[in-house]
């Protein structure tokens, strides 16, 4: 294969392309950290399709919030993303990673400890900026059954 001028001008693009797309996943675990949903939400679509574990499809920012909301309200958060890959083409990108996330009530109680891995598909919008527009992710564990007693 030959590489011409504009291979290497895509290759230069996209490695600035994987930066943004760090950068604005420093952003979101910073926004997670601080307790802080209209920053955390910033970096979604409008049109997000989220795919969590053990709950139905969130599809638009409105259902997306509905489904988070409880959780900023209720805990207190940290969590890390690793990523296993970011590929860019064009205005689009996909990113593998693991993740560590950790939620302790903030009426008090013990943390709940949470390792996964999931997949993000990310869209540039009109302002140049990488938007999460699919989310999907699930835990290497599985969740604890709910046992309840009649």
């Amino acid at each position: 294969m030959k590489y011409s001028k504009r291979n290497a001008d895509q290759q230069a693009g996209s490695a600035a392309d994987e930066a943004a797309i760090r950068d604005m996943t420093s952003d979101y675990t910073a926004a997670v950290a601080a307790g802080d949903l209209q920053r955390f939400l910033s970096v979604f679509s409008d049109d997000v399709v989220v795919m969590p574990p053990d709950h139905p499809t969130a599809r638009g920012r409105d259902a997306f919030t509905t489904f988070v909301k409880p959780f900023f309200d209720e805990f207190t958060l940290l969590e890390t993303i690793s990523y296993d890959e970011i590929r860019v083409a064009g205005d689009w990108a996909v990113g593998t990673f693991t993740y560590s996330f950790t939620t302790t009530p903030k009426a008090g109680g013990a943390s709940n400890p949470e390792l996964g891995k999931g997949i993000w598909l990310f869209r540039r919008s009109g302002d140049g900026a990488w938007k999460i527009t699919h989310a999907v992710w699930n835990r290497d564990e599985p969740s604890s059954p709910t046992v309840t007693t009649s």
